[in-house]
């Protein structure tokens, strides 16, 4: 993709869409999840690009969108796969029926600090929100600064939970939704 392309003068929002993903769209989500992680934490969190291969990752998004409950979301650039975002109950053992937790959501670099991210997360929360749920929860890698201006931006608090893995902590972020 060319510089020009790819520069905010033209960018045009229009040229995004959404849909709910199907089995079909394993590769294309594992490859943008590949992508994003590695822009993401090759210099943040070595350890955790490294955790997982490609292929990895087309196994897990096989397993993910035949989940009864989950549910993705791909961002498309016409028939271009550039971002997700997947949800489905919290599993943190605090939560109660009531709670949802955003899984995952990524963007391809090619598109980051655009807004779309914030377009998928509101499209999460609208479905938590038809599912019931009444709030939300996410985890965040500490490092990850981007992610956490991001979160709070759109109403995110980290709710004072902490977890290790990969020699990082996570923090958990927290939003309420309207009934």
């Amino acid at each position: 993709m060319s510089a020009e392309s790819n520069s905010v003068s033209n960018f045009d929002p229009t040229d995004f869409s959404l849909r709910p993903a199907t089995e079909s769209d394993a590769e294309a989500l594992a490859a943008v999840h590949y992508q994003s992680i590695n822009a993401t934490f090759s210099t943040l969190i070595p350890e955790y690009v490294q955790s997982r291969s490609l292929a990895d990752f087309e196994n897990i998004w096989r397993e993910r969108v035949l989940s009864p409950t989950s549910f993705t979301c791909i961002l498309m650039r016409g028939q271009e796969t550039v971002g997700f975002v997947s949800a489905g109950p919290s599993r943190d053992e605090d939560a109660d029926d009531k709670c949802g937790s955003v899984d995952r959501i990524y963007l391809h670099p090619s598109v980051w600090e655009k807004r779309l991210g914030a377009r998928l997360l509101r499209w999460c929360e609208e479905n938590l929100q038809e599912r019931k749920f009444n709030r939300v929860q996410l985890w965040v890698f500490e490092p990850n600064a981007r992610a956490i201006r991001f979160y709070e931006r759109n109403g995110y608090k980290h709710d004072g939970k902490i977890k290790s893995e990969f020699n990082s902590q996570l923090l958990r972020f927290e939003k309420l939704l309207p009934p």
